[in-house]
């Protein structure tokens, strides 16, 4: 993007190394130290392997504190997900939402947009900053103002959790959607 040039230009000005990956050798490729050059179609299987690796090598096969910190902090990872049945097995459906909830969590405007994750306490929470949060109601003070913090809905500092397995009930078997043809696997 021409807008970000000047960023790229000056990150390798700085020591940065940087890899294009691009099927053509394109205007990027040229200023690359790398050049990664995937058949036609195949960039988003390649992306799927690269967030493998991240995900296998910084979260399940050892625990590095800056990766989960910017996972909880920065991503949906903490949000949770509905589970429902279909043909007999478990899929995942959509965001668990404040609405689903008898009393919203206590945040009734907008609350079909309010994401929920667990606490650190194991509590559902509303953290704020989803996009239930950007639109401005009557009772909204800070209109608009929708940045993922670590406050719930009220205010209150809150520490979101990445998984609730060591505090479950049940572990459930859950069918992931197979894109490469076949019926889907397990």
């Amino acid at each position: 993007r021409s807008p970000d040039a000047h960023f790229f230009v000056e990150a390798r000005y700085n020591g940065t190394q940087t890899v294009g990956i691009s099927p053509d050798y394109s205007e990027l490729s040229k200023l690359t130290d790398i050049w990664l050059h995937p058949k036609q179609g195949t960039d988003g299987a390649m992306a799927m392997a690269m967030g493998h690796v991240v995900l296998r090598e910084f979260f399940l096969d050892r625990q590095v504190e800056y990766f989960r910190d910017y996972a909880r902090r920065f991503t949906d990872l903490p949000m949770l997900v509905r589970l429902v049945e279909r043909d007999g097995r478990m899929v995942p459906d959509r965001y668990l939402r404040a609405s689903d909830f008898a009393d919203s969590l206590g945040t009734p405007e907008h609350a079909e947009w309010k994401t929920v994750g667990f606490d650190a306490d194991g509590r559902p929470v509303v953290p704020h900053g989803s996009i239930g949060f950007r639109w401005p109601g009557k009772d909204s003070a800070d209109a608009k103002k929708w940045n993922l913090e670590e406050k719930d809905a009220g205010g209150v500092d809150i520490r979101l959790q990445l998984s609730a397995i060591d505090a479950r009930d049940a572990a459930l078997d859950v069918a992931f959607p197979c894109f490469a043809g076949g019926d889907g696997g397990g």
